[in-house]
C-alpha cells in the first residue's frame, strides 16, 4: 500500500480531523439545552425536575442512534449516516420553536435532537483512530475539541439571541446552523485510509512510535457480545457513567444555578459556554499528555479534578469563585473526555471500537436519566443544590478509583479479524 509521503500535498487524515470536529460539534447542541432551561421552565410553569427530564430522554435516543450507527458505520456509506443525523438535529431544532406541550419537547429535542447527535461520538471518534497510529491521542484531543468549540460558541451566542429575539426564534436558527455543519462534514468523511490508498499517520514509524500509539491488540475484534464479558468493558462503562452523572447535572443546572446567584441570563449562559470553552484547553492537554503516559491515567486524574471541583461549588457565593470553578471544571471534563475512547480503543483495539464506542454512550444515556432529574428533583425538595454537588463529587471519585485501576481483558476471548 502506497505511504501517504509519496503522494504530493496534505495528507487526507487532516481533512478527516476537521470534518470529525464538526461532527463531534454537534454534539454541543444537546448540552446547550442548559441556556433554555429557565426560559422553559418559566414559559410552561414546570418544575426543574420535569424540565431537567428532557435531557434525559435525549440521551436515552442519542445512545439508541448510537448503537444502530455503529451496527451500521462499516456497512454504509458514513457520507449519508452523516447527512441523515444532520437532518434529524436540524429538524428536531427547528420543531422545537413550536412546541406548546412538554410532549412535543419530548419528541422534537429529546427523540429528534437526540438521534441528531448520535453520530457525534461513534463516527468521529471511531473513524479518527483509524487515521491516525502517530499522536493518536493528540488527535483524540483535538477532534474532542469540537464539543468545546460548539459549546464556546452556542451557549453565549443562545443567550444573547433569546434576548433578542425570543427562544422560539432561537431555536429556529440554531437548527439550520446544525443542520449545515453536518452537511458541510459529511461531505468530507472517509472510513479508512485505505480508501484513498494511504496508511494511517506514522504507520511506518518506528517501533517505539507504534507500541506507544497502537492498541493492545491490533489484530483481533472484538464485539460488543464478546466484551460484555470482560470486567474491562464493564469497569470502562462504569467509569463514562459515574463521571457522567456529576458532568449532566452540571451541564443541565449550572445556568438557573447562577441565575440563583443573581447573574443575568446572558452572563449564566456564557458561563455554560465557558465550561465547554475550558474543556478545549483540556482535551487538547489530555490528548498530548495521553500519548505520553497512558488515556486512563489522565482519564483517573481528570476525574479527580473534577471531584474537587464540585465540592468547592458547594462554597460558591461570588461571580470570581464561579468563574474559577468554570476554568477548572472545563479542564477536568475535557481532559476526560478526549481520552475515553482513546481508552477503549487501548483496551479493545481500533478495529473494535464502533460498536464498543456505541456502548459507552449507553453510559451516557444511563447517567442522563440520573444526574439532570437527580438534581432538578434535590433544588425542588430542598430549594438547594448543595446535595446534588456532592452526590457529584462522590460519582466523580468512584470513576477517578477504576480509570486507575482498569486494565485491558485477556486477549483470548477476541476473536482474529477476517482476512
Amino acid at each position: 500500500m502506497p505511504d501517504q509521503k509519496d503522494k504530493p500535498g496534505l495528507f487526507y487524515g487532516w481533512i478527516i480531523l476537521l470534518s470529525c470536529i464538526l461532527i463531534t460539534s454537534s454534539y454541543a447542541f444537546v448540552h446547550n439545552y442548559g441556556v433554555f432551561f429557565s426560559e422553559l421552565e418559566t414559559s410552561f410553569g414546570w418544575t426543574r425536575t420535569l424540565t431537567s427530564s428532557v435531557i434525559s430522554v435525549s440521551y436515552i435516543f442519542y445512545a439508541i442512534g448510537s448503537i444502530i450507527i455503529g451496527r451500521l458505520m462499516d456497512k454504509y456509506s458514513l457520507k449519508a449516516i452523516v447527512a441523515i443525523a444532520g437532518t434529524f438535529l436540524g429538524a428536531g431544532l427547528i420543531l422545537c420553536s413550536q412546541i406548546q406541550a412538554l410532549w412535543q419537547l419530548y419528541l422534537f429535542f429529546g427523540v429528534m435532537v437526540g438521534l441528531g447527535i448520535s453520530a457525534s461520538t461513534t463516527v468521529a471518534g471511531s473513524t479518527i483512530q483509524r487515521w491516525f497510529v502517530k499522536r493518536r491521542g493528540l488527535v483524540l484531543g483535538l477532534q474532542m475539541a469540537g464539543m468545546g468549540i460548539g459549546g464556546l460558541i452556542l451557549a453565549p451566542l443562545s443567550g444573547h439571541l433569546i434576548d433578542l429575539y425570543g427562544w422560539r426564534t432561537t431555536f429556529i436558527i440554531l437548527g439550520i446552523a446544525g443542520f449545515v455543519i453536518m452537511l458541510i462534514a459529511s461531505r468530507f468523511i472517509v472510513r479508512t485510509p485505505a480508501e484513498k490508498g494511504l496508511q494511517p499517520y506514522g504507520a511506518e514509524g518506528s517501533t517505539t512510535a507504534k507500541q506507544a500509539n497502537s492498541t493492545p491488540f491490533p489484530d483481533k475484534k472484538w464485539t460488543m457480545k464478546q466484551a460484555l464479558k470482560t470486567r474491562s468493558a464493564w469497569m470502562a462503562w462504569s467509569i463514562h457513567f459515574f463521571a457522567s452523572v456529576a458532568f449532566l447535572m452540571i451541564v443541565v443546572h449550572i445556568v438557573p444555578h447562577a441565575e440563583d446567584m443573581g447573574l443575568p441570563t446572558t452572563t449564566a449562559a456564557g458561563a455554560l459556554g465557558l465550561i465547554l470553552g475550558f474543556s478545549i484547553a483540556g482535551r487538547i492537554l489530555g490528548g498530548h499528555l495521553a500519548d505520553k503516559i497512558g488515556f486512563s491515567k489522565i482519564v483517573g486524574i481528570s476525574v479527580t479534578l473534577g471531584a474537587f471541583m464540585m465540592l468547592f461549588l458547594v462554597g460558591i457565593r461570588d461571580a470570581w469563585m464561579l468563574y474559577l470553578f468554570v476554568a477548572l471544571f472545563g479542564i477536568a471534563y475535557g481532559g476526560k473526555g478526549a481520552t475515553i475512547g482513546g481508552m477503549m480503543g487501548q483496551l479493545f483495539g481500533v478495529e473494535s471500537l464502533p460498536p464498543l464506542m456505541a456502548l459507552l454512550t449507553t453510559a451516557r444515556a444511563a447517567a442522563a436519566i440520573v444526574g439532570p432529574l437527580l438534581g432538578g428533583y434535590i433544588f425542588d425538595s430542598t430549594g438547594s443544590y448543595t446535595t446534588a454537588f456532592i452526590i457529584g463529587a462522590a460519582c466523580y471519585a468512584v470513576a477517578a478509583i477504576l480509570a486507575f485501576t482498569v486494565k485491558p481483558p485477556p486477549e483470548k476471548r477476541a476473536h482474529p479479524l477476517a482476512s
